[in-house]
């Protein structure tokens, strides 16, 4: 997506019409990949109504047409199907091949979906950067809207533990954000009407989305998207005129509502927090520098024996909790004494 994989070969913009031819030809060669069966699906990524030209084609398919067929016969496919070799990029879940125009290509974005996760891709790519504006709602209530789930993320400072999925129903995930489903399912003709219903959530405020409070990283991505730096001009456009939400800096205080709609993620997300808990507590008891104490060693040995101990002592990882220190340390010093035995003079 973004149109500039296949800048190299002379990709173009087409207008809305051009757009659409060539997403026939998309949609047979897909058909034809599928012989007998029913047709992998695949669908043309939708865009505000009023849009005049593409700068690429965007069309989700069912991964299963990447797992039936390596990169090359698609492509094979694809030149059989207009005559002639075709230039591609793989980057990932993406595979970019140029179609043929009159001059140059248009770049036609294949982006392979699960089955289960595709109707959710659907709803985020859908109406230009509206995933993107409404992840930013998300994000200030602790989750993460991505392309294929609403997640609830559990970290420990920087470090990601492990992610709870709220749902995978893209309606569920935008009303709780404040969004109306209805609204969003009838589309949108112009980036006005996008922009007018980004902000219609109560939950809306335009601080979270100006440049300078973005980090690095997402203020380098979004000054490049169009569609978001007009967002921004539209905002200044119509300053009183759209929700301004004072957000609590503890995200936690949005827990409630999100269980409340969701309760079984809170089941999932209550297991995941004791696992955390209960694994840093068994990283103070069992870490390398208490097995750096015990044995003496260092560096690339201290790494050998701690995982030469794991694999020897599985059964102690099960009971780690109800042991003392001191039983623990001495477990490694009984261990390191038959891991010398086996391996020779130490430093310990």
């Amino acid at each position: 997506m973004g149109g500039n994989a296949l800048a190299e070969f002379g990709a173009r913009r087409v207008s809305k019409d051009e757009a659409s031819k060539q997403y026939e030809i998309v949609s047979r060669v897909i058909g034809s990949l599928a012989g007998a069966e029913p047709p992998y699906r695949h669908e043309m990524v939708r865009a505000y109504r009023a849009k005049k030209d593409f700068g690429d084609l965007d069309v989700l398919v069912d991964r299963k047409l990447f797992a039936t067929y390596p990169t090359e016969e698609i492509l094979s496919a694809f030149e059989a199907a207009v005559g002639q070799k075709l230039p591609y990029h793989k980057n990932g879940p993406c595979l970019s091949i140029g179609l043929p125009l009159d001059e140059g290509y248009l770049q036609v974005d294949l982006i392979s979906s699960p089955a289960h996760e595709f109707d959710f891709t659907r709803g985020y790519f859908a109406w230009n950067d509206l995933g993107n504006l409404m992840g930013r709602i998300a994000h200030k209530m602790g989750l993460v809207l991505g392309h294929d789930a609403l997640r609830l993320p559990i970290r420990d400072k920087t470090h990601l533990f492990k992610e709870v999925v709220i749902t995978r129903d893209f309606n569920q995930a935008i009303e709780l954000l404040g969004y109306d489903p209805k609204r969003y399912n009838e589309g949108f003709d112009t980036l006005q009407d996008i922009y007018e219903f980004a902000t219609s959530t109560p939950k809306f405020d335009p601080q979270i989305y100006a440049l300078e409070n973005r980090n690095h990283t997402a203020r380098v991505r979004d000054k490049k998207r169009p569609v978001y730096t007009a967002f921004l001009t539209w905002l200044d456009e119509h300053k009183g005129q759209v929700p301004e939400f004072q957000w609590n800096e503890d995200k936690l205080v949005y827990l409630p509502e999100v269980f409340a709609k969701f309760p079984a993620a809170e089941k999932e997300y209550k297991a995941a927090y004791e696992e955390y808990h209960r694994n840093k507590a068994m990283a103070s008891k069992f870490n390398g520098n208490v097995v750096a104490e015990v044995t003496g060693y260092q560096g690339k040995e201290l790494g050998e024996f701690i995982q030469h101990f794991r694999k020897r002592n599985a059964d102690l990882f099960e009971r780690l909790e109800s042991l003392t220190d001191e039983d623990i340390r001495e477990a490694i010093r009984g261990e390191n004494k038959r891991y010398k035995a086996d391996t020779g003079p130490s430093l310990g």
